[in-house]
């Protein structure tokens, strides 16, 4: 209200204004915000050796022309080292398979693997034992 008499041209405080809004009985409707449900927390323990636990994620954007990009990122918990990065405009589970066993050749896989995004990579028999969907 204290807006809508500033924009006609009307020099007032706003404190004032609530104070006559009120004693009138007048009331604005207040927007509820949708509540979304709290996630179940997991306390992670935290890594004290490289290569004890890891994270993988997946990131998008867009490029100027409207196509999509995505971006698989595995990470070492400890010494926040990338161990992959996969850039492509479509990741399918074989890929993210390919890539997960080229590391696990390379250089081992960490123990457990959190992957932080689990609508984008739902669970299926391509998912190698230490991955855990947090």
């Amino acid at each position: 209200m204290h807006v809508l008499l500033l924009r006609e041209g009307w020099q007032t405080n706003h404190k004032r204004v609530w104070r006559l809004y009120s004693q009138a009985g007048l009331s604005v409707y207040k927007r509820h915000h949708k509540r979304i449900a709290p996630a179940e927390r997991v306390i992670r323990p935290v890594a004290t050796a490289p290569n004890q636990s890891g994270s993988m994620d997946f990131v998008s954007d867009g490029l100027a022309y409207g196509r999509r990009f995505r971006c698989l990122n595995i990470v070492d918990d400890y010494t926040r080292e990338c161990l992959a990065i996969e850039v492509d405009t479509s990741l399918p589970r074989l890929r993210v398979t390919q890539v997960l066993q080229r590391l696990a050749e390379l250089r081992g896989l960490p123990k457990p693997i959190t992957v932080e995004m689990v609508r984008s990579l739902p669970a299926g028999p391509w998912t190698p034992a230490p991955v855990r969907l947090a």
